[in-house]
């Protein structure tokens, strides 16, 4: 029995969903100590963002994009005649900027570009987007995302699952 393969076109809408809460993956988002804002329940997808940002691709630092370990993009933005390029996502640890890295795949589609990200391992760590000043913070997401709380017992800590609106 011979295999059928279909190739997916990332850049047609219906194969990339928009990343979750861009508000609040800005430069400028700093973290709340009791609660963090986590990528551990993204699905291993195509995304893109709903507005003319980009993943960050320089080292932002600990403690800002809403995350203490913001991943970031260590390489070039593709070009359009690039095919689907696989790139090195980065996760600060003591240190090293890029201490640790996550496997990810990006695509310029001429207005935009998407990325195919994977789940962060923990709450500590989620994507961050814009450069300097770009994006705004809106420190207070929709109850749709998932949240873990740094005190109090382990039933309070757990994450919450999120929840669709229909």
């Amino acid at each position: 029995m011979q295999a059928k393969f279909i190739l997916i076109e990332p850049c047609d809408f219906y194969y990339h969903d928009d990343l979750p809460h861009e508000d609040i993956r800005g430069l400028k988002c700093s973290t709340d100590r009791n609660t963090e804002y986590c990528d551990t329940s993204i699905e291993h997808t195509w995304y893109k963002l709903s507005t003319e940002e980009k993943l960050t691709n320089t080292c932002p630092g600990q403690q800002t994009c809403g995350s203490e370990k913001p991943i970031w993009i260590n390489g070039d933005i593709p070009s359009e005649t690039d095919n689907v390029l696989e790139q090195n996502a980065c996760l600060p640890n003591s240190t090293n900027c890029c201490g640790n890295v996550i496997p990810i795949k990006v695509k310029n589609c001429s207005d935009f570009l998407v990325y195919k990200l994977a789940p962060s391992r923990d709450c500590t760590e989620r994507y961050c987007i814009g450069s300097g000043d770009s994006v705004a913070c809106d420190q207070t997401p929709d109850s749709s995302y998932s949240t873990a709380s740094t005190t109090g017992n382990a039933l309070a800590s757990a994450a919450r699952l999120p929840v669709w609106k229909l």
